[in-house]
């Protein structure tokens, strides 16, 4: 507006916009009953599909939770690393909600979307729905199903969704995180190489020596990195292959690709990421590499 010179009010603008969209997108209730519509016709031309969705008990007409995994990706995990980032990233739009996303890795290190879902807040009760929903969609294509290793930034109730539905899965701990929450203890710039270090140790004898260095810096570091559970995190104490992922940024580069999505009502929001990366496995190799 300023570069064509035109002075309005900046909530003039916005509801002009609003309108806008509304014209484009239709109604707010009008996107839930098209999503409704469109997950079902999905499904029935993409045998295989797994689609979950949990009408609002208030109005039927709206959703509570939808959940969608691909019959594509379903066979494309059988063949990716037994490795699994899950995150949660906020909607944008005036519905707000949170996406919940799992990815994993391919044999050359490429980063491939597994399922996602849209939930009305990020809590224990929504993610153990997204795990049994995770489960059934790759319980029949996945004999190792339940020695997936999980990475996650120890989000609101994450961990113990995790154990409830997958009881042997590792579950890895971003280190990233970690880090971050030790800088509200210690705020000391050395103390984060000493983190990453720490999760690397081979040996024990290897943990206690780095945890004694973290002692010499700050006690309270020290304890608060002694009190995290090392299976969770340390390679030598970690009770599955982790690939060398020691945080969670294979699921946090996909939430940057899907940044516009977040902006969108729900039909968008899932159709754009159908249209955008069922061309993994329509298109070439380098067309894929320009998506991720």
């Amino acid at each position: 507006m300023r570069d064509q010179k035109i002075d309005c009010d900046y909530h003039v603008c916005f509801r002009a916009k609003q309108m806008v969209l509304n014209e484009i997108r239709g109604a707010i209730k009008d996107n839930y009953t098209m999503l409704l519509k469109f997950l079902v016709l999905f499904k029935e031309k993409n045998d295989g599909s797994f689609i979950s969705v949990e009408p609002d008990q208030e109005d039927n007409d709206v959703f509570k939770r939808a959940f969608i995994a691909m019959s594509a990706f379903e066979t494309a995990l059988c063949h990716l690393r037994p490795l699994v980032c899950v995150d949660g990233t906020h909607m944008q739009s005036e519905l707000r909600g949170v996406l919940l996303v799992a990815t994993s890795i391919d044999a050359l290190g490429a980063v491939v979307p597994v399922c996602i879902a849209l939930v009305d807040v990020e809590n224990y009760e929504n993610w153990l729905w997204f795990f049994w929903c995770f489960r059934s969609a790759f319980f029949m294509s996945l004999s190792n199903i339940d020695s997936i290793t999980f990475i996650s930034d120890r989000q609101k109730g994450l961990i113990e969704s995790v154990t409830q539905v997958f009881l042997h899965a590792p579950h890895g701990m971003c280190v990233n995180h970690i880090k971050e929450n030790l800088k509200k203890v210690v705020n000391k710039q050395c103390l984060n190489e000493m983190v990453f270090k720490l999760a690397k140790a081979k040996t024990t004898k290897e943990y206690n020596d780095i945890l004694q260095e973290v002692n010499e810096i700050s006690q309270e570091a020290e304890v608060y990195l002694h009190d995290i559970d090392p299976t969770h995190f340390v390679d030598n104490f970690f009770p599955n292959q982790i690939f060398g992922h020691y945080t969670s940024n294979i699921a946090e580069s996909l939430n940057a690709k899907i940044l516009s999505m977040r902006e969108e009502l729900p039909f968008q929001c899932f159709q754009e990421f159908i249209r955008k990366y069922a061309s993994i496995f329509t298109g070439s190799r380098k067309d894929y590499d320009k998506i991720i």
